[in-house]
């Protein structure tokens, strides 16, 4: 097992690693004490997790290799989805300021991170531009003829 690099604290005459729970709105704060035999027991931070963004993010953390990989599998994957979805269907981006989209997107964890209508329309756009350039460099590559119809 690597070593934690998290930032080393004093607390109560006592060393240990500190770790903030980053959901929105929670002020949960957990640590491992590096003075006792389980300094590498993670059964609070598990217990945390598990309680504030629940199983199947819980899953992701065991199988992800750092921090880095958590962060991108789940925060990631969810603003994909709700970019993929806004696009998808058409809706407004500002329909994630909606209190009934949040409602549903918030049942069962009120402290879910949802994006700002700003952040899915920068994220929609970049999707964009990226496929672009992905159906250009396709077109550049083939070297047989391609045709175009248009519906009038």
């Amino acid at each position: 097992m690597k070593d934690w690099n998290s930032p080393i604290i004093e607390h109560g005459g006592q060393h240990a690693h500190e770790f903030k729970c980053l959901a929105k709105g929670c002020k949960t704060t957990v640590r491992c004490y590096l003075d006792k035999g389980d300094a590498r027991l993670t059964g609070n931070m598990r217990k945390h997790t598990h309680l504030c963004w629940g199983d199947d993010v819980l899953q992701v953390t065991d199988q992800a290799r750092d921090a880095d990989e958590v962060q991108k599998n789940i925060v990631g994957s969810v603003l994909a989805e709700i970019v993929h979805w806004v696009a998808e269907s058409l809706c407004p981006f500002k329909i994630v300021q909606d209190r009934g989209f949040q409602s549903l997107m918030k049942t069962g964890q009120p402290e879910y991170y949802l994006p700002s209508s700003s952040t899915v329309s920068q994220d929609v756009q970049l999707v964009f531009v990226q496929t672009h350039q992905h159906i250009a460099k396709m077109m550049k590559e083939y070297e047989g003829k391609i045709n175009f119809t248009t519906d009038g």
